[in-house]
């Protein structure tokens, strides 16, 4: 038995691997500019959010360093004294039951359930206002 190829088969297996080659090619180049349009769209979702973040973490050392400049030192200890029952009482409070809507208002928008995003977005609000008005009124309006 002959193990060696013909000429016809050696040409066929090389336009066999060639053909391969481009394919191999092709699939890259597709993988490459698919990466690059999902990085693309990550950036654009992501630069708002990033910037709305940093903007509402950036408001109260601004506010501070604007009660420290104008009004004096002992403002400022009472505003940063303020600050900081206000984001320990109310704020942590507020991210912590808003955060059960992440995950519920995005489940509901993608099944286009807009009346079910709408309620949770009432109840939400609703439950921050029970929330932090029956405790925390009571012990702010007590404190001197």
């Amino acid at each position: 038995a002959n193990c060696s190829m013909s000429d016809e088969e050696r040409i066929q297996t090389d336009a066999l691997m060639i053909e391969g080659d481009e394919n191999l090619m092709n699939n890259e180049k597709e993988h490459a500019s698919s990466f690059l349009q999902e990085v693309k769209l990550l950036l654009e979702i992501s630069v708002p959010t990033v910037a709305v973040q940093f903007s509402a973490y950036f408001i109260y050392p601004q506010t501070a360093s604007a009660v420290g400049r104008n009004l004096g030192t002992e403002e400022l200890a009472g505003f940063s004294l303020a600050s900081l029952t206000g984001n320990l009482m109310c704020l942590s409070v507020i991210v912590g039951a808003l955060s059960a809507l992440d995950t519920l208002m995005p489940r509901a928008f993608g099944v286009k359930r807009y009346d079910e995003v709408g309620k949770l977005a009432i109840r939400g609000f609703l439950v921050c206002i029970l929330v932090l008005l029956i405790p925390i009124i009571p012990l702010l309006t007590c404190v001197e």
